[in-house]
């Protein structure tokens, strides 16, 4: 009887819970890189799409300029144009160009003269702690009336 005792093989109890103890502890580890590499993820694509939607503002107003013969600031709006006026505005966090959405999460939208050059600053809102900043200048060609 005792040799049938110390011949059986298999695993502990002990054994046992050590593996799954070790085997839990590498399951947290794994999926929490995981978890941070999709936040990061995540993060970097908010990030993107602010710059993006940004450009995308600088570049239209920029095509705008380019085409008109006049350019001013009435009420914190930029108005482009004399007889077909094209306005660029903020509100509630859209930016507009003539009541239609062309941007949104845009906390800072500002735009001043110096000489012939028109500076523009964008700012997003703060989205998961990313802030974007943009700020351009634009040539205004000759004969382009500044007001």
């Amino acid at each position: 009887m005792k040799r049938l005792l110390t011949q059986q093989r298999g695993i502990t109890l002990v054994e046992l819970l050590a593996v799954i103890v070790i085997g839990g502890i590498l399951m947290i580890l794994i999926l929490s890189i995981f978890s941070n590499g999709n936040k990061t993820y995540q993060n970097q694509t908010a990030r993107s799409e602010q710059i993006t939607d940004m450009r995308y503002i600088a570049k239209v107003i920029t095509k705008e300029i380019r085409m008109t013969d006049k350019v001013s600031i009435v009420n914190s709006n930029l108005v482009l144009g004399i007889n077909e006026k094209l306005v660029f505005s903020l509100e509630n966090g859209q930016l507009k160009k003539n009541q239609k959405v062309i941007a949104s999460n845009i906390a800072v939208f500002t735009f001043s003269f110096a000489d012939r050059t028109l500076l523009i600053e964008i700012e997003s809102e703060e989205e998961n702690n990313n802030k974007q900043q943009l700020s351009t200048e634009i040539y205004i060609r000759e004969g382009v009336v500044i007001e």
